[in-house]
């Protein structure tokens, strides 16, 4: 966001010196501004507003009291207008994070990140190599055959440690980590209890004879 108003401030500085020299500027450049503008003074604030006011009638509709969610969502506004790249994706992250929570209930669903935090990647497993490939194309599901010949893949597999080096450079690109984990010791801790719920949530599937949608 930053950038783009960079770019929209030089323009103008452009045109300013353009009709200094009493020269016309051309109207389709104008109207290249106007738009410009309005793209970044409205035309995000508005769907912003959009959803802040569907996710609040929907709570209140379902009398739902979320206030991490509801303080996430005050945040999105100043961060931007800030138009820092990686705060902004921090804070949608948050949001994202407690609108799936409510969403989709625990025993029903299993989430893992995709980056060395994340509980498959430490199992030395990878869910675009090991479970993508599986999916059937159209439904996106993992089949009850699948599911049965990946359980025993996780069971053996072992979680390789996190080190003081990895763990410092996590919190540099995924500093919401932070806030929750405060040691690679947290954080294998919790990779196992992951590790025994992805297990649970397989094993439920089979017993319910329910194949897995995927959203990789």
């Amino acid at each position: 966001m930053r950038c783009l108003h960079t770019i929209l401030a030089r323009i103008q500085e452009r045109v300013q010196i353009i009709a200094q020299q009493e020269q016309d500027v051309p109207s389709e450049l104008l109207a290249s501004i106007q738009t410009l503008q309005a793209l970044l003074e409205g035309e995000v604030q508005a769907p912003l507003d959009r959803l802040m006011e569907q996710v609040h009638d929907t709570l209140t509709q379902h009398d739902i009291t979320d206030p991490a969610l509801l303080h996430a969502l005050q945040q999105l506004p100043a961060v931007i207008e800030q138009g820092a790249g990686d705060a902004l994706q921090e804070a949608l992250h948050r949001v994202m994070q407690r609108l799936q929570i409510l969403l989709s209930p625990p025993e029903a669903s299993f989430r893992d990140p995709y980056h060395p935090a994340g509980l498959l990647l430490r199992l030395d497993l990878d869910w675009a190599r090991d479970v993508l490939p599986q999916l059937e194309p159209a439904s996106r599901q993992l089949s009850l055959d699948d599911v049965s010949r990946l359980i025993p893949l996780i069971e053996e597999a072992e979680l390789q440690e996190v080190t003081e080096q990895e763990w410092q450079c996590l919190l540099r690109v995924h500093p919401i980590l932070g806030e929750t984990l405060q040691t690679p010791e947290a954080l294998m801790a919790r990779l196992l209890q992951k590790k025994a719920e992805l297990l649970q949530f397989l094993q439920r599937a089979l017993a319910q004879g329910e194949p897995i949608y995927c959203d990789l």
